[in-house]
């Protein structure tokens, strides 16, 4: 009967150490895709601005063209003048605020996914250690039932 105790032991303290080990390692996997994930967020805000940076740009450069063009023909401060540059300055607003909406977006969804990460990763240490403990009581179970 000692042996069978020293062996149920043995196995709880190894399925205890083994459950704590993939605990510790599950922790860090998601650590590490935490900041993968916060890298890419990153990686997509730094685009983001660098499209609307563009789009600055090249509203400028068609603002300057059309002022040129428009004085060049004698109609400088026409309303055919106003009305081409409000036009695009309705556009590029336009493309700013989508680009800034899905640079918000991109970030909501990596906040939820990765909670959802982390939620999963509970259930799945919550559900080892149960395991654990659940096979030590059976374990212990089983010997003093041989008694």
């Amino acid at each position: 009967m000692g042996i069978e105790i020293i062996l149920g032991a043995a196995a709880l303290a190894v399925g205890l150490v083994s459950t704590a080990a993939s605990t510790s390692a599950a922790n860090k996997a998601a650590a590490a895709q935490k900041e993968s994930q916060n890298i890419q967020l990153g990686q997509s805000q730094v685009q983001a601005r660098e499209n609307r940076r563009q789009l600055l740009r090249e509203e400028r450069i068609r603002r300057a063209r059309i002022m040129q063009g428009s004085n060049n023909a004698g109609g400088s401060g026409s309303s055919g003048e106003a009305g081409a540059l409000g036009a695009i300055t309705t556009n590029v607003d336009s493309q700013v605020a989508a680009s800034r909406g899905e640079s918000k977006a991109n970030t909501g969804i990596n906040l939820f996914n990765q909670r959802a990460q982390d939620y999963q990763n509970q259930a799945q240490q919550a559900l080892a250690w149960g395991e654990v403990f659940q096979g030590g009581l059976t374990t212990f179970g089983n010997i003093f039932e041989q008694k």
